[in-house]
């Protein structure tokens, strides 16, 4: 995800969008914590304390999301923009994730028919 974030503030900074590059360098470690945060829970380590979890880390995720939104519109609002991009990146590596998962599992079962 890190990775990514670089490169899609090489991207902004190359088609002329400097403002929206600073916003991704600074959304996506936001981004990263908040993956780190949920990731343990998503996992299934943290079952018996699930409630207990969330109570703690959904809202420690809202503030930092609001905190980097609220620092990137102080500069500009390209950069909150660029911030809400950068943030919203494990978002994107979610849904890639659930999306392989889905087509392993499709696949699989329509291999096992044909068999």
């Amino acid at each position: 995800m890190a990775l990514a974030g670089l490169a899609l503030a090489g991207l902004a900074w190359v088609a002329g969008w400097p403002a929206g590059a600073l916003g991704i360098l600074l959304g996506t470690p936001i981004g990263l914590i908040n993956h780190a945060l949920t990731m343990p829970l998503a996992r299934g380590r943290a079952e018996d304390r699930l409630t207990k979890s969330l109570a703690w880390r959904l809202p420690l995720r809202l503030v930092l999301a609001a905190a980097g939104l609220v620092v990137g519109y102080r500069i500009s609002l390209d950069t909150m923009i660029g911030v809400a991009v950068g943030a919203t990146l494990e978002v994107l590596f979610y849904t890639l994730t659930a999306i392989l998962t889905l087509l392993r599992s499709v696949g699989g079962r329509s291999r096992s028919r044909h068999d």
